[in-house]
Order: C-alpha cells, then sequence, then structure tokens
C-alpha cells in the first residue's frame, strides 16, 4: 500500500529595499549601488588562481573575470578589481559617490564613506567630518552644509 505523501510547506523569502527620506538631524542608511557597468568578460576561462587568468583579469568562483567595475570579486585586498574599483559584497564597483564602500579609499577623491555608501563631497551630503564635505562645506549635525 503506497505512503501518503509528508505535508509540504513552502515558504516565500520576499527581499524589501527600503529608502529613507532624511529627516532634520538623521543620517540616511545605506543605498542600493548606482548602476554597475557591464563586465565585459562572461566567466568563459575556467582557474583556480589569479596567475591562471593573465594581465588584467582575476580568479572569483572558478572563473576569469576582468579586473574592473561590474564583475565578480572576491577580495578588495588582491586587487580584483583593479586601480578605479574595489570588491565590496562580491561586485566590483567604481570608485564614486553612489556605491557602496567600508573604506575611505573605495570612494575616490571627489567623495566620501559614511553609512556604508559613498557620497558626494558635496553640501547636503551627510557627513562624519568637515573633511567629508570638501574644501568650502563643514559637517554639521551629520550634514554637509
Amino acid at each position: 500500500m503506497p505512503r501518503p505523501a509528508p505535508n509540504v510547506v513552502a515558504v516565500a523569502v520576499v527581499t524589501t529595499v527600503l529608502v529613507f527620506a532624511c529627516r532634520a538631524g538623521e543620517v540616511p542608511g545605506p543605498v542600493e549601488a548606482s548602476a554597475a557597468p557591464e563586465c565585459p568578460t562572461m566567466g568563459e576561462r575556467p582557474c583556480r588562481q589569479s596567475a591562471d587568468c593573465g594581465n588584467g583579469a582575476h580568479c572569483t568562483g572558478g572563473r576569469c573575470w576582468a579586473n574592473q567595475a561590474g564583475c565578480p570579486c572576491s577580495s578588495d585586498e588582491d586587487g580584483d578589481c583593479g586601480a578605479n574599483a574595489h570588491c565590496t559584497r562580491g561586485q566590483c564597483y567604481a570608485n564614486e559617490a553612489g556605491n557602496p564602500c567600508s573604506k575611505p579609499e573605495h570612494c575616490g577623491p571627489r567623495a566620501h564613506c559614511t553609512v556604508d555608501t559613498c557620497y558626494p563631497n558635496a553640501s547636503g551630503s551627510p557627513c562624519q567630518e568637515d573633511s567629508d564635505c570638501g574644501p568650502s562645506s563643514a559637517c554639521v549635525s551629520g550634514k554637509c552644509n
């Protein structure tokens, strides 16, 4: 006699991205990255280490990828993303405002890292210190003015 099928419970996981508006005195949370360029390589070439990929490429997930924004990566310290990008959340992002960051150098010379996001060194941006705001602005109550 066949046994009845066990009860199956399906669970749906919904990921929601929330965008918060700034209110006086509040520092905004992290934002999603700006649109990254497409990676010029498609990971066709297999590898075991970055040396297998040649100059200008690295090995991530057993595949060779270009060292530039838009490509998958596994390490910020190994130069997976080249000189003008950084590895965050498994993706290469350009060193500029609007992208995720974890270090000041991830944002380039015209932006700063606050709350895991690169913001422009300009009036109206969230900040932690005066140097985040550029030469003609100061950080007052968490905002460049």
